[in-house]
């Protein structure tokens, strides 16, 4: 059976998996239809937790983790800050931040959990930190997850029966698949018939539910947090309009994808971010104009033109004249070239 190749770097640095816990990977390594639509949508890792009492785990993860609470209690510490986790919790921890994360009082910790890519398409852009809310499809979220595993080894039955076990730097502390369906009791010996299918369509709804619970908790996001952060980047782009700005850049200083980016600067501003600069360095333009005595020639160069005509063609179309007869024409408006 072929597999698909490790992608997940996350290394624990503390980890105590008690033996009596149970757990149950979904098959996310295999090269199946079904895995692939999950894996194109920005899920890595994804399972199901029984965690039962000593269970923990610390690390620093290079992915969004995504940890939605079942049933009884855990706790997780993001950067030192502690949130207790109940049933119906939905926490969601940012990448390159340690986390710890155990098991808590007397009865077991169930809860769901995902592995995303920090450009996963569905948490663009990703919040700056930890978010906490909650989540009222978690149960359906689970029979998802549970169809999706025991659908998805029907239609590749001989996984079951066979010695082949997941690569072990992808899921260093998974029991065998075999192992895992039994202790969720996932019944994997009647028809597969339609069984790729269904699994394909328990894909879709695990997605649907992930979208929509990640909707829901970034909602607050979505206004002044995102306007904040478009106004950090301009400003970061005013004070060094003199230099190249890439989307790539661009994108990176506000921690969004490029097509996020651009659709959040046409939502607000109605124009493209390659726009704005343009508008952002010919309105500095103006300014250095009107209050400075320095040359056109030395104004191109600050404002990041690389030559005096491309600098003039670009005023031109904007203000229909010149950068030299825009001088001229203003009070007090002096020779300088």
């Amino acid at each position: 059976m072929k597999q698909l190749q490790p992608i997940n770097n996350s290394v624990p640095v503390e980890k105590v998996i008690p033996d009596n816990m149970a757990q149950l990977f979904l098959p996310l390594y295999l090269k199946h239809p079904a895995v692939l639509k999950l894996r194109d949508a920005g899920i890595i890792m994804a399972g199901i937790s029984e965690a039962s009492a000593g269970f923990r785990l610390r690390r620093t993860p290079d992915f969004l983790f995504a940890l939605f609470t079942r049933s009884g209690c855990g706790e997780i510490v993001v950067d030192g800050d502690a949130c207790e986790l109940e049933a119906g919790s939905l926490y969601l921890a940012p990448a390159g931040r340690e986390q710890l994360y155990f098991q808590k009082g007397a009865g077991n910790w169930r809860f769901l959990w995902f592995h995303l890519k920090p450009d996963a398409a569905f948490l663009q852009p990703p919040p700056p930190g930890a978010v906490t809310g909650r989540c009222g499809d978690s149960a359906r979220l689970e029979e998802a997850m549970s169809g999706f595993a025991a659908e998805t080894v029907r239609s590749m039955r001989s996984l079951v029966s066979s010695d082949e076990q997941p690569p072990g730097s992808f899921y260093s502390d998974s029991m065998s698949l075999a192992e895992s369906l039994r202790s969720f009791h996932l019944e994997v010996d009647a028809s597969n018939q339609n069984a790729e299918a269904l699994a394909g369509l328990y894909a879709e709804l695990i997605f649907g539910l992930l979208d929509r619970a990640f909707l829901s908790l970034l909602a607050r996001y979505d206004g002044d947090e995102r306007s904040d952060c478009l106004d950090r980047l301009w400003s970061r782009v005013i004070a060094e309009l003199g230099r190249e700005w890439p989307l790539e850049e661009m994108a990176s200083i506000v921690h969004m994808s490029i097509p996020t980016l651009i659709r959040q600067v046409k939502k607000r501003y109605d124009a493209t971010p390659m726009q704005m600069l343009y508008h952002l360095r010919l309105k500095r333009a103006v300014q250095l104009l009107l209050s400075s005595r320095l040359p056109v020639t030395a104004i191109a160069r600050e404002i990041g033109y690389g030559s005096v005509s491309s600098f003039s063609t670009a005023f031109r179309a904007e203000y229909g004249v010149t950068p030299r007869d825009y001088r001229r024409r203003q009070p007090g408006g002096g020779p300088f070239s």
